[in-house]
């Protein structure tokens, strides 16, 4: 057996693993991005029907039902200030000021009817922002997203290479002369 060429072969196949160890977590981050948005939606989706369950009811209480819509929204606030986090961007990328028309929903008004309608009609407008911005962050085709992502990309290749070529010359000339070549 030949082991003139054992370093450099575990080095390769260290970088390997390393490479997609680091592809794995990208892949584990952009699903649990998208697992989070898909909570939030889910959660915006049953405010209307929880709304409509909650104002026919015949023990119908406006104070315990706004106090639990506010509830509700506080959760689904969280939840988006979480996904902002995990996203890690400068600027938030998911705003929580888009709750506020549904902060503004009057459950003491005289006429209940319209209440499940008009907190549905919120709802699609918040979800239909959420999947732009989702898509926009995720599935961008647009030529500046792609650049930014080069970047990093090159980056951790440059450091690949320097950190490989280093260990190399580690290996030839320090911790193994005996296998370098006879110049």
């Amino acid at each position: 057996m030949n082991f003139q060429y054992l370093p450099a072969q575990l080095m390769v196949l260290l970088l390997g693993w390393m490479f997609t160890l680091y592809l794995q977590g990208r892949s584990n981050h952009r699903a649990e991005s998208i697992r989070r948005k898909d909570r939030i939606i889910d959660k915006l989706d049953e405010l209307a029907a929880w709304a409509e369950n909650q104002t026919t009811k015949e023990n119908f209480s406006p104070s315990q039902v706004e106090e639990s819509f506010s509830e509700l929204l506080l959760h689904i606030e969280l939840r988006m200030n979480h996904l902002n986090q995990h996203i890690n961007h400068k600027e938030p990328s998911f705003k929580t000021q888009s709750l506020s028309p549904l902060r503004d929903v009057d459950f003491f008004s005289e006429n209940l009817n319209p209440i499940p309608y008009h907190v549905h009609s919120h709802a699609s407008h918040i979800i239909e922002d959420i999947e732009i911005k989702s898509a926009e962050i995720f599935f961008s085709n647009s030529m500046i997203h792609k650049t930014k992502l080069m970047i990093y990309e090159v980056h951790g290749i440059l450091f690949g290479l320097i950190s490989l070529a280093l260990i190399l010359f580690l290996l030839q000339h320090v911790f193994f002369p005996l296998f370098s070549q006879p110049t």
